[in-house]
């Protein structure tokens, strides 16, 4: 067994089951955001007296959404194409995979790069964690992969219910990772 690096703690299982899991359980409570979102939007267009959509009240698309493209686009290469009960359980997979990696890449930055302020402040680092992971993916990856957001380019709106997305995932992730490790 190698040393630790000092004054880093060497990874535990107990750690690395509880970022994935607080990784699914921080997918979850996004998702849930991201439907009160949609559920608010819905109630506010309908309520404007003038009858118009506005930026920050249109329904923004749900992180299954772009997976269920992601899946639908990888079928293609592959030369099949998916039923619509498929590709959406298939998108459900890879969303809280996505989810689950997302905790562990939580677990492995804290482990490496910041281990005492990640276990002190912990609320701190999951909106850190989360802004990072809006920065990475829905301003980089998403657009990289021709999906439907459009990164720097897409509305005010969808920049901010994005952010507020990840950062609700970052947050939920800290907090269930911190509870999961006191008790593993």
């Amino acid at each position: 067994m190698r040393e630790p690096i000092r004054g880093r703690p060497e990874p535990s299982w107990g750690r690395l089951l509880g970022s994935l899991i607080g990784g699914i359980v921080a997918t979850i409570a996004m998702s849930g955001f991201q439907h009160a979102w949609n559920a608010a939007s819905y109630r506010m267009n309908r309520n404007c007296p003038d009858g118009n959509f506005h930026p920050l009240r249109d329904r923004q698309p749900v992180d299954i959404d772009t997976s269920k493209i992601l899946v639908n686009r990888i079928a293609d290469l592959a030369g099949h194409k998916l039923s619509e009960l498929v590709a959406r359980r298939s998108a459900v997979v890879l969303h809280y995979g996505i989810g689950a990696a997302g905790g562990y890449a939580y677990s492995l930055l804290g482990n490496v790069a910041f281990p005492r302020s990640w276990e002190k402040d912990s609320l701190v680092a999951g909106v850190a964690f989360g802004a990072g992971l809006f920065l990475v993916a829905d301003l980089a990856a998403v657009p990289l992969m021709g999906l439907p957001n459009k990164g720097a380019q897409s509305p005010l709106g969808t920049r901010l219910y994005g952010v507020s997305s990840r950062v609700v995932y970052g947050l939920t992730l800290a907090e269930t990772s911190k509870v999961l490790d006191e008790l593993l």
